[in-house]
């Protein structure tokens, strides 16, 4: 019988999408999430015996005997403050960045010593910053510019560190921007693009559209996940799209998938735009991550929820 693995984050847009897909490719799974959901409920129902879900909040340290005593094939670290807003304050951020992202990393690792040799932490392009347009692969120079990726960059250190010190496979999955079904932290497109074009038929647009991104519908960072699993990946790898595509012709998708029915409208302030796409090469060879659905699909099955 294969051992379980251990999915921290369980309950959060990405850690659903994983566990379902473990389990729809028989894996077992001890789930870790702050409290309970409805989409660990369903799945509980769905996989009785496969799927256990243990309620533990990572942000304080664990009790040393909850996940001791049980061994895992992978450990899968996601669990992680994510932003949205920005705070009143610079101190605000830090403070909740380093409770959110570097303190439940190191309380994990304490709880989990001796119980897996294998360690896979969700990590984030951020840590790159934005000093640079262009491509980007896992040898460009990381300067994050904000408590997020700063404290993803460190907690990668630490798991690096711990990884050598216990003798553990360790891979890190720097995860691009997440686009998709049950998305709770306000990715740009459905916070914002999506919102606009049903109540008021208009995009609005800030410094032309010109910025680029690389969006990832959530399934396919999911099987990234669960095929670095199963092929034991060790090392750095960029799991995106690969692709920079600009907010403009993300704006012009919409409107053409919603039948011309919506006016963009373009405010320029001539200020450099960014432009960033993340080389996927190292995934691809590693363990075979191929993106499969499009953002035309993407957007197409989220304008018809």
């Amino acid at each position: 019988m294969k051992l379980p693995v251990l999915v921290t984050g369980a309950g959060g847009f990405l850690g659903c999408h994983l566990v379902r897909q473990l389990l729809e490719r028989d894996h077992s799974v001890v789930a870790i999430h702050r409290s309970p959901s409805s989409q660990m409920e369903s799945l509980l129902l769905t996989y009785p015996g496969a799927l256990r879900v243990v309620s533990v909040n990572l942000r304080q340290e664990i009790d040393k005997g909850l996940l001791s005593g049980e061994e895992y094939s992978a450990v899968v670290h996601l669990a992680s403050f994510v932003p949205s807003f920005r705070k009143a304050h610079p101190a605000d951020d830090l403070s909740i960045a380093l409770d959110g992202v570097l303190a439940p990393t190191m309380h994990l690792l304490e709880a989990i010593r001796g119980t897996t040799g294998s360690l896979l932490f969700a990590s984030t392009v951020t840590v790159y910053g934005d000093r640079a347009s262009g491509v980007i692969d896992e040898q460009s120079p990381c300067w994050p510019v904000n408590p997020y990726g700063v404290f993803k960059l460190a907690a990668e250190g630490v798991c690096r560190w711990y990884a050598a010190a216990e003798a553990m496979d360790l891979a890190m999955l720097r995860v691009t921007q997440l686009y998709g079904f049950g998305e709770p932290h306000g990715c740009f497109l459905q916070r914002v693009f999506l919102p606009q074009a049903s109540e008021n038929g208009r995009i609005a647009l800030v410094r032309g559209g010109r910025e680029e991104k690389d969006l990832l519908w959530v399934e396919d960072a999911a099987d990234a996940f669960v095929k670095a699993i199963e092929h034991r990946a060790t090392g750095v790898f960029n799991i995106s799209s690969g692709k920079a595509i600009s907010i403009r012709a993300i704006a012009e998708m919409l409107r053409e998938l919603r039948g011309g029915s919506v006016d963009i409208e373009i405010v320029d302030d001539d200020q450099p735009a960014l432009s960033q796409a993340f080389d996927t090469r190292c995934a691809r060879e590693a363990f075979g991550f191929r993106p499969t659905v499009s953002l035309r699909e993407g957007l197409r099955r989220l304008c018809e929820q």
